[in-house]
């Protein structure tokens, strides 16, 4: 029997289980990749043939977390505990050992052993010395998986977009030094049969450069991506983790949207949602808080020469058309204190022409009285946007 099974358990840093996590898996015998979304319980099992694969692991919010070089036997089942880290920093990917990952005791198909110690892998802080990190190798991009195209198209260090075809993928191991430690990475150097080009690339054939600095996309020969990258000075397109690349299937929105360019009316667009925590947090449970749209609420979009206005309507959702391109800064007013979600940090913004700023705004009236105590609360900054309608 050739065939095995491999149950991946997915969960944050508090051991709290994370549904709807994408689990990819590449089979590298017979290229087949397998495809599924975690459950309620942080759970996703693949059949899939004995051999070696390569697997993924992503969610909005979350750091990416990879395994490379994964064995598995006939009739085995395996279980791989994966930990996803909140995203911190502006990119960073997550390598894990994948003998450490797995369980060391092997079940008979079907079968399953329930998990040991969740394993840690290291990731970068402030001081760490990364041999091969220079200023064209940094982590940078503020995407995360679900931003739109309107925006990642226009982020200040992307100046590359096209749909292609990955021909050929070659990787080397990069020694770093990781908090004083040597450790290893893993970079890639990508051939691209270039499909369309949307932004800055007039070749048909251009060599991409990924990795080796802790953010590198699991780029894997023989698939199709839309890729979002900055052109180096030796004419190669570096790629970051937070770049918005992904899987062609998975761009459907992204090409609507590159493909319309030309013909798409003139004006920059602010959009994005605003809710009301309706119960304090408790640190106890850490549970998801829930929460309701701030109908009505007002939001003021400044701009260098003009300010303008629009409302929160039934659905959380205010959006702001037509604007002239250049630096916004969105503001509310409220009761308590407001806060953003990734992958915007700051509420200015700089808009091109056909682009989109999106934003996710939290009103926390519980935290109110706890600021005068707690001056490390983070409040948002102002945000960004001309003709006011409802979004869709």
């Amino acid at each position: 029997m050739d065939s095995a099974f491999v149950t991946v358990v997915v969960s944050d840093t508090l051991g709290g289980a994370i549904p709807n996590a994408r689990v990819r898996i590449l089979e590298r015998s017979s290229g087949n990749e397998k495809d599924q979304v975690t459950g309620e319980t942080g759970n996703a099992t693949v059949k899939l043939q004995s051999g070696t694969f390569d697997l993924s692991v992503t969610s909005p919010g979350f750091v990416v977390s990879m395994m490379r070089g994964v064995k598995v036997k006939p009739g085995e089942h395996q279980r791989i505990n994966v930990v996803l880290k909140v995203l911190v920093y502006d990119c960073c990917i997550d390598f894990v050992d994948p003998v450490e990952a797995i369980e060391p005791e092997k079940a008979k198909l079907g079968e399953l052993k329930e998990p040991t110690e969740r394993i840690a892998s290291p990731t970068p802080v402030e001081n760490s010395q990364i041999q091969i990190k220079t200023e064209d190798h940094s982590c940078e991009g503020q995407s995360d998986w679900e931003t739109p195209a309107c925006q990642s198209a226009w982020q200040t260090n992307i100046s590359v977009v096209f749909l292609g075809l990955a021909t050929d993928v070659r990787q080397e191991d990069v020694p770093i030094i990781l908090d004083g430690k040597n450790e290893h990475t893993m970079r890639l150097q990508v051939t691209f049969q270039v499909n369309e080009s949307f932004i800055g690339v007039p070749e048909k054939v251009v060599t991409v450069t990924s990795g080796g600095d802790l953010c590198g996309y699991p780029f894997s020969k023989g698939h199709k991506y839309l890729v979002y990258g900055r052109r180096l000075g030796n004419g190669e397109v570096y790629v970051s983790i937070s770049s918005s690349t992904k899987w062609a299937k998975d761009a459907a929105n992204d090409l609507k949207y590159l493909r319309g360019l030309p013909m798409a009316p003139h004006g920059a667009t602010i959009h994005g949602t605003v809710f009301r925590f309706t119960g304090p947090e408790n640190p106890r449970t850490m549970s998801i808080r829930r929460a309701i749209p701030e109908v009505g609420q007002k939001v003021e979009i400044h701009g260098t020469s003009q300010n303008y206005d629009t409302t929160v309507d039934s659905h959380g959702n205010f959006k702001i058309t037509g604007l002239p391109p250049g630096r916004y800064a969105v503001l509310l007013k409220s009761d308590g204190e407001v806060y953003t979600s990734q992958p915007l940090k700051s509420t200015t913004v700089d808009v091109a022409d056909k682009g989109c700023a999106r934003f996710f705004f939290w009103i926390d009236p519980f935290v109110k009285n706890k600021s005068e105590n707690n001056e490390d609360r983070q409040h948002a900054p102002p945000t960004q946007n001309p003709k006011a309608e409802d979004h869709p």
